[in-house]
């Protein structure tokens, strides 16, 4: 009997399988692009309960779209069959590099670790645990960065549940069965920066070893480098209080400890030992041989030596979600282990799967999940309005932002709403202004200018320009400017705190986030150099507010740096400082960022494509 195949897509070569299932490289036979598809055995995983609980799951994971985490193409199901189409990643496993190269360099094991953070850092923003992060389930692109894959285990945040993940790398509080948060993630990802640099686990022997360590037995720091001691100690904290509360968190205190320690270029560095590292595997089984392969016609098989389903070196395609143990081939099934599954008495279930997108039910053959490539474009336009308003007269010249081609028609409605906001606010400051202000001479008109800071695919931001002609109404309506920034993939309007860390908005944040803007300023300075005449200190509520008249700050994020508008006046300075608009570079404000939204931003074009029409 014929093994079931996934409608629509030619098979190129297998790359492993085991027990629960088998996972190939193939071609869409529609879009031409290259995917990893893994086929479930779904009466082995438990059937209809394995599935119903699948899917809910997949509801969840398929809103993660980040450049740190593998993409999730779909879910497919069809009578008792079941299938995942997910990106292939031309690189290899963080677990190949270290079988093959024992460890890494510091500034690597921080890079590595860096990149998959961010993606757990989508998750952890989404109320995800991922559970089992781990070397095998870090993928290292040919380019040395790296992202993380395999959520098959994952749960929301805060539930409790059975003890799960891999032994090695387990947090006291899943030995105990409590609930998982975002530092038990933390943890398991500080025990794999200590197995890059060392060599080695933190922790070894059987399961009964392995918990009696995790829970109890001292962090053995001193096999590390010094710079590195306090990192780990904090991120191996018995007690998840004690260590930082998420990825995000985690992020900002590695890049703190690496620059002290290894410099500015430390990153720069990690990056290109680890794409020499990954070379020699990925040279295996790249992905553009498996394409030349592929186009001797349909049903064409790749051929190579090792890759992921091969017992050499655990090189080639990472495109298996972060497969482990029988799904990926012996030899990574003796390095990693298994997965502790929920059961009496600790029993053991290897190979638990990838999560993924979910499509409808049964129609494969006319949904099926298709590559990024193979989508709508999107575009982004300008469009206008007019309004006209009386006692005494004013035409507004409007134009706003709108976008097309998003996946979702009540998504791209709500997007577009979000890209109108600077206008209809700003239209209905107009209105309340004329009402109280006297005639005014010849035919006073309101025009809009709208600049695009980031067009795409990722993040959208816009700055509105509203310039008045013979229309004074009030030093803050005859001018000024304002900024929207809106996800594309949620839907959601980022505000000042969503792109900003937590620690800008302290006293001292905001003081250094001043300097900071000054220093990035014309001739070094806000108004040009003019002292301040009162003492007013910039205060939260004084950046990215609705309320005109309290704005001090308005931001906009761009692919050069993040864009703030600052009104002098409401930071002390003499009424006669112009508004600025400055740009500070991401070298001087990086650290200010979020580290989610710096990824972000990276997944986002320069400028849209195509341009506003």
């Amino acid at each position: 009997m014929s093994r079931w195949a996934l409608p629509g897509y030619t098979e190129l070569r297998e790359l492993g399988s085991g027990g629960f299932g088998r996972v190939v490289l193939a071609r869409d036979d529609v879009s031409g692009g290259i995917v990893a598809i893994k086929y479930l055995f779904t009466r082995r995983l438990g059937g209809d309960a394995f599935l119903a609980a699948f899917r809910d799951e997949a509801r969840v994971l398929a809103t993660l779209d980040s450049p740190y985490v593998t993409r999730l193409y779909g879910y497919v199901e069809e009578g008792d069959h079941a299938a995942i189409v997910m990106e292939a990643v031309d690189g290899g496993s963080l677990r190949a590099v270290l079988d093959e190269h024992g460890t890494t360099a510091p500034e690597a094991a921080l890079a590595v670790l860096k990149g998959s953070l961010l993606g757990l850092a989508a998750a952890h923003a989404a109320s995800v645990v991922h559970r089992d992060y781990k070397p095998a389930n870090v993928l290292v692109r040919q380019d040395g960065q790296s992202k993380v894959a395999d959520f098959g285990i994952a749960v929301r945040s805060g539930r409790p549940g059975a003890p799960a993940g891999t032994p090695s790398y387990m947090a006291p509080e899943q030995w105990e069965g409590g609930p998982a948060d975002p530092a038990t993630d933390v943890y398991a990802a500080t025990c794999v920066l200590f197995e890059c640099v060392t060599g080695r686990r933190p922790y070894e022997g059987d399961q009964a070893e392995l918990r009696r360590a995790h829970v109890t037995a001292p962090v053995p720091l001193d096999e590390l480098p010094e710079p590195m001691r306090p990192l780990v100690a904090r991120g191996m904290a018995k007690d998840p209080a004690d260590r930082p509360p998420g990825a995000s968190a985690f992020v900002a205190e590695l890049e703190e400890a690496a620059r002290a320690a290894y410099g500015p270029d430390w990153e720069r560095n990690g990056w290109k030992r680890l794409a020499e590292a990954v070379a020699g595997l990925a040279a295996l089984l790249p992905l553009a041989l498996l394409l030349g392969a592929a186009t001797g016609g349909a049903g064409g098989t790749a051929t190579g030596a090792g890759g992921a389903g091969a017992g050499g070196a655990g090189a080639g395609i990472a495109g298996t979600g972060g497969s482990t143990g029988p799904a990926v081939g012996g030899r990574l099934l003796g390095r990693t282990g298994v997965k502790v599954g929920a059961g009496v008495g600790g029993a053991i279930a290897a190979g638990v799967i990838g999560t993924v997108a979910l499509l409808p039910h049964g129609r494969a053959h006319e949904q099926r999940p298709a590559p990024v490539a193979a989508r709508t474009p999107f575009t982004i336009s300008y469009g206008s309005v007019e309004r006209a308003f009386t006692r005494p007269a004013l035409t507004v010249e409007g134009r706003y932002v709108r976008v097309g081609g998003l996946p979702d028609p009540t998504l791209e409605q709500a997007v577009d709403r979000t890209l109108r906001l600077p206008l209809d606010q700003q239209l209905k400051r107009y209105e309340s202004a004329r009402q109280s202000d006297g005639a005014t001479a010849g035919h006073p008109r309101v025009t809009t200018t709208i600049e695009i800071g980031l067009g795409g695919p990722r993040l959208l931001s816009a700055r509105y320009r509203f310039t008045a002609h013979g229309a004074p109404l009030t030093p803050f309506d005859s001018g000024g400017s304002r900024a929207v920034t809106v996800d594309l993939v949620t839907g959601r309007r980022l505000r000042a705190r969503d792109l900003l860390r937590d620690a800008v908005f302290t006293r001292s944040g905001l003081k250094d986030l001043e300097r900071r803007i000054g220093a990035a300023a014309p001739g070094g300075a806000l108004c040009g150099g003019e002292p301040k005449i009162d003492s007013i200190a910039l205060r939260p509520e004084a950046i990215d507010t609705d309320d005109k008249d309290e704005r001090a700050l308005d931001l906009m994020p761009t692919k050069d740096g993040i864009e703030f508008d600052v009104v002098p006046p409401l930071l002390g300075y003499v009424w006669a400082c112009a508004d600025a608009v400055v740009t500070v570079p991401y070298d001087r404000i990086s650290d200010l960022v979020r580290p989610e939204i710096l990824a972000l931003i990276r997944a986002s074009a320069a400028s849209p494509a195509p341009s506003p029409s």
